[in-house]
């Protein structure tokens, strides 16, 4: 086996990062689900904002990055995915980001990731809003396996 094939293998191995890319009515994964706190400007007052559905399937962390408006204005927003995973086998970091179009009573996936998990792994993930660079809100999740 050649020394990039076999770099690229235990790298994959190791990470356990796999992307892939946001689906609309993307299929409900077993539970648990966790969900995200929530984010700073609505705690507890309502649903819009960021959001993380954090769902663990075995050894496979699911995560979607969402974004609920309800609010009655549409608006052109950014973000900024940021997922941070440690474990025995090593640290491996990832940002994922773009624009989005959102209206009033819509909820938008921005973003889904997988990463493998094992006992001893602590994954931190961070999900951030802007308007115009402006961080308008963020929400995070933590847990360590």
């Amino acid at each position: 086996m050649s020394l990039p094939r076999l770099l690229l293998l235990l790298g994959l191995s190791i990470t356990g990062l796999f992307f892939t890319a946001a689906v609309d009515g993307a299929e409900r994964l077993a539970s648990p689900t966790y969900s995200s706190p929530p984010s700073r400007s609505n705690a507890g007052t309502d649903s819009t904002g960021p959001q993380l559905r954090v769902n663990q399937q075995g050894g496979i962390l699911h995560v979607q990055g969402l974004f609920a408006n309800d609010s009655t204005k549409a608006d052109t927003l950014t973000y900024k995915l940021a997922t941070r995973h440690s474990g025995p086998a090593g640290t491996s970091q990832s940002t994922q980001s773009g624009s989005f179009e959102t209206a009033p009573g819509q909820t938008d996936t921005l973003s889904t990731i997988q990463t493998n998990i094992q006992p001893g792994s602590r994954v931190d993930i961070r999900l951030t809003i802007c308007h115009s660079g402006t961080v308008l809100d963020d929400t995070q999740w933590r847990r360590t396996f």
